[in-house]
C-alpha cells in the first residue's frame, strides 16, 4: 500500500476514532442538567463543538433566544472550561499514533505530513457532528444543500455525457446559470468556513503538537 493511501486509510480510522473519544470524555464530564429541554447526545456535541471555539446559534442557557445569536457554550458554563484541553491533547496524541503508524522517519516534514492525515477523519466527524446537531442550522442546511448540489451535478452531469457525446454538462449550461452556481457556492463555502475555522485552527494546533512531540523524542538524545 503507497504511502498516500497509508495515510488516508489511518486517518480516517484515528481521525474518527479520537472524535469519538473526545466526544464520549465530553458526555460523562457535562452534567445531566445542562439545557435538559434538548436530547443529551445532541448537548454534548455542543459542548465538544464549543471546546474547539466552535459558536453554537440560538442558545442561552435555560432557553432558545434569537436564532442569530452566537454563543460560546462553554465560556457560560465555569466548570466546563477545563474541557478546551480535550481536543488540543486528543489529536496530539491522535498524530503521535499516527506517526507510530506509519513507517519510521526523523524529518519533520514526514512527521507533520503523517500527523496531520490524522486531519481527514477527524474534520469528517466534526463536520459530520456540527450537521447532525444543528450547530448552527443555517450553516448546517448550507452544507446539506451543497452535498445535494454536488450530487445532483454529478448524476446530470453523467446522463448529459451519455446524451451530448461527451459533452461535459457546463458545455450545455448557459453562462448565467453557470455563474450563479459559482457565486452561490463561493458565498456557501465562506460562510461554511467561517463557521468551521475554529474546530480546523484547534486541530491544526493539536497534529502539530504531535508531530513536534514525535520529533523530539525521534531526534534529540536522552
Amino acid at each position: 500500500m503507497r504511502v498516500r493511501q497509508r495515510q488516508l486509510l489511518y486517518g480516517t480510522v484515528f481521525g474518527l476514532a479520537t472524535f469519538l473519544v473526545g466526544w464520549l470524555i465530553t458526555y460523562v464530564l457535562t452534567p445531566s442538567d445542562l439545557l435538559t429541554e434538548f436530547p443529551r447526545w445532541k448537548v454534548t456535541l455542543w459542548v465538544f463543538l464549543s471546546a474547539h471555539f466552535v459558536s453554537i446559534s440560538g442558545l442561552q442557557l435555560g432557553g432558545l433566544s434569537s436564532a442569530f445569536t452566537q454563543v460560546d457554550l462553554i465560556t457560560q458554563i465555569p466548570t466546563l472550561r477545563s474541557l478546551r484541553v480535550v481536543p488540543i491533547l486528543l489529536t496530539a496524541l491522535g498524530g503521535v499514533m499516527m506517526v507510530e503508524a506509519m513507517n519510521y522517519t526523523t524529518r519533520f516534514k514526514y512527521l507533520i505530513q503523517n500527523s496531520g492525515a490524522l486531519l481527514t477523519g477527524y474534520l469528517a466527524a466534526g463536520l459530520l457532528a456540527f450537521v447532525i446537531s444543528e450547530a448552527q442550522p443555517g450553516v448546517a442546511l448550507i452544507i446539506v444543500l451543497a452535498v445535494l448540489l454536488a450530487g445532483g451535478a454529478y448524476i446530470g452531469g453523467t446522463v448529459t455525457q451519455r446524451f451530448t457525446a461527451g459533452l461535459p454538462v457546463f458545455a450545455v449550461t448557459s453562462l448565467g446559470g453557470v455563474v450563479l452556481i459559482g457565486l452561490l457556492v463561493v458565498l456557501g463555502g465562506l460562510v461554511v468556513l467561517q463557521s468551521i475555522a475554529p474546530l480546523v485552527g484547534v486541530s491544526l494546533v493539536g497534529v502539530t503538537v504531535g508531530a513536534v512531540l514525535a520529533w523530539t523524542a525521534r531526534n534529540v538524545p536522552s
